[in-house]
């Protein structure tokens, strides 16, 4: 018995320091992924999309910046927005949130969901459970989330919806971001 708890208690050290090393890794990857305009006063939408457009690169995602996000933050607040923002999963698993909106501790995670990487039945079953697992622990995580589908942001009958749901949680959760005149 004795033996068997030696054993059990290495596997859970070995765990441990597996666990560690991967943090430790993602952190260094995951650093990269930092606000880029932290210290700029305003930033202008060119300048947003110039600085982010490797981590933008869908064009829903483009879509959702120009017509809702840059519309509501302004470019006083847009440096807010910090698009595949990074986190670890439960798992230790390196993930990323579309948008992540990030201010005085408070945190709001924003998706744009296109068929090709989100529908069930067009992607593996697999990939499907993965994404929403990976929400799962976006809430997990303390995060607030609103998630919105590529054809919402272009159908008329939709973006109404689409730009009140976004104004309404960002309005309860970090209205000093939200500028006077949006929406």
């Amino acid at each position: 018995m004795i033996g068997n708890n030696r054993k059990t208690s290495n596997k859970v050290e070995k765990k441990s320091y597996l666990c560690a090393m991967i943090k430790e890794k993602n952190d260094i990857q995951l650093s990269d992924y930092t606000n880029l305009l932290t210290d700029k006063e305003n930033v202008s939408l060119e300048e947003y999309l110039e600085t982010y457009k490797s981590r933008i690169t869908q064009e829903s995602e483009l879509l959702f910046v120009c017509d809702f996000l840059y519309p509501l933050f302004g470019e006083k607040n847009i440096k807010y927005v910090v698009p595949q923002y990074p986190f670890i999963d439960s798992e230790g698993r390196a993930r990323r949130i579309d948008f992540g909106v990030l201010y005085d501790g408070k945190k709001v995670a924003l998706e744009v969901n296109g068929e090709t990487y989100h529908a069930e039945g067009i992607i593996p079953n697999e990939n499907f459970d993965d994404n929403l697992n990976r929400q799962n622990e976006i809430l997990n995580a303390s995060w607030f989330l609103l998630r919105f589908s590529y054809s919402q942001l272009q159908s008329p009958q939709w973006r109404k919806k689409v730009a009140n749901d976004l104004f309404s949680l960002l309005r309860k959760r970090i209205p000093e971001l939200i500028i006077r005149n949006s929406y």
